[in-house]
């Protein structure tokens, strides 16, 4: 349930979104009134962090447009470049999820392990399209990532919620 209303659920991407523009399309005629249309991510989105593990920084079933932004740190003195790996999935291990895409963030000034903070920001438009960018704190290098490959997400949102007040 959904704001206390039973929530529409189909399992087939393709009929959802059909489903959704259908319902949409009745909204704005006003033949229907009282649902809501929900774009959300169906699956959680993170990134590999040491040991192989996914951290989330996107849940599943958050509502979209959104921007989510994280700070990470390196994990070894005097690193000077992470990469950045981007993952779907709901695992904590990084092997059973589905890689969305890598990059490599270089520059990053000699210093102790923790001690350097790369801010990681995850921004999903209206549209579903993922924007990734990573800054370096310290030096304000920024890596964008401006378009990461839509191809892996689409099977996965955005998806069309139907909450229905007449139930």
């Amino acid at each position: 349930k959904v704001f206390g209303k039973p929530v529409h659920k189909m399992s087939n991407l393709p009929e959802l979104q059909i489903k959704g523009a259908e319902i949409q399309s009745d909204i704005l005629k006003d033949y229907i009134t009282g649902k809501v249309l929900i774009d959300v991510v169906l699956i959680s989105i993170g990134i590999e962090t040491i040991g192989g593990i996914m951290i989330k920084i996107i849940e599943s079933n958050s509502t979209i447009p959104l921007k989510k932004i994280e700070i990470f740190t390196t994990a070894f003195d005097n690193q000077s470049s992470v990469d950045i790996h981007i993952l779907q999935g709901e695992q904590l291990s990084v092997k059973d999820n589905v890689t969305i895409d890598c990059f490599h963030f270089e520059g990053i000034p000699p210093a102790l392990k923790g001690i350097p903070q790369i801010q990681v920001a995850f921004d999903i438009d209206a549209c579903g399209d993922l924007k990734v960018s990573a800054i370096d704190k310290a030096t304000g290098k920024e890596l964008d990532k401006s378009s990461v490959r839509r191809e892996f997400l689409g099977h996965c949102f955005p998806c069309t919620v139907s909450i229905d007040d007449e139930e």
